[in-house]
């Protein structure tokens, strides 16, 4: 599976849990965290960076 199409799939991934939930997408949401974290894939590495700094306020607006 090419670098792509992996960011593709993550970028869904996160697009979707949004949806979730709360208690499914804070799992689901950390999961996604972990990964992204550990990748190699730069624009992914950036983004985990905002999507922790921010995760409160993402899940404040899931709840709501």
């Amino acid at each position: 599976m090419g670098q792509l199409h992996r960011s593709w799939r993550r970028k869904e991934l996160l697009r979707t849990l949004l949806g979730l939930p709360l208690g499914r997408a804070r799992g689901e949401l950390n999961h996604w965290v972990f990964w992204a974290s550990h990748s190699r894939i730069p624009e992914i590495v950036e983004l985990f960076k905002k999507i922790r700094r921010r995760r409160p306020d993402i899940l404040r607006t899931m709840t709501e």
